[in-house]
């Protein structure tokens, strides 16, 4: 293995860990969001049987939508450099 391969390897490595670090922060800021608005805090487990299904679904969409455009931005930021 040549320098640049390792090189490759720890940046692909810190690159996965921005990412999730990025993915847990929009993830905490949207459960503040969702407990300012409904007052009450989002569902754990959206999968639950006593999840109401509109509730699980909005909470699981935001969440998919949020932490999916944040690894997207994330990725392509740490690509440009």
């Amino acid at each position: 293995m040549d320098d640049f391969e390792l090189a490759e390897i720890v940046d692909d490595v810190l690159a996965g860990l921005v990412v999730v670090a990025a993915g847990t922060l929009v993830r905490a800021g949207l459960s503040k969001l969702w407990e300012r608005q409904a007052k009450r805090p989002p569902p754990r487990n959206p999968a639950d049987p006593g999840v109401a299904w509109g509730e699980a679904l909005m909470w699981a969409s935001a969440v998919g939508v949020a932490v999916g455009i944040t690894r997207l931005v994330t990725r392509r930021a740490l690509t440009r450099r």
